[in-house]
């Protein structure tokens, strides 16, 4: 099941809201970094450019290049749904799981 939704937030259909200022290790939700394979490639290229900066500017610059590559697949830890936010924030779609039958 399929279902578009605000592209101003980050809140669940259930109403649980994520929140991405609260630490990767204290979140109650799971996340995953999600990359086309088109824009591969060239994520892997500006990740290796952020290791081999040679100053905080370059790395910096390499680091913005690399984030709009990603986008971000999270697990609802109330109702189970998973919300896709597309690299670059394009879109933001809901899908619920559906009972295998």
């Amino acid at each position: 099941m399929k279902i578009k939704v605000n592209k101003t937030g980050r809140r669940c259909k259930c109403g649980y809201l994520y929140s991405g200022k609260v630490a990767v290790g204290c979140r109650k939700f799971a996340s995953y970094a999600v990359v086309s394979d088109r824009s591969y490639q060239r994520f892997l290229k500006a990740e290796f450019d952020v290791l081999q900066a040679a100053n905080v500017g370059v790395k910096l610059r390499a680091i913005a290049r690399a984030s709009k590559l990603i986008g971000s697949l999270l697990e609802c830890p109330d109702c189970g749904r998973f919300l896709l936010a597309m690299p670059g924030g394009s879109s933001k779609t809901f899908y619920l799981i559906e009972d295998a039958a």
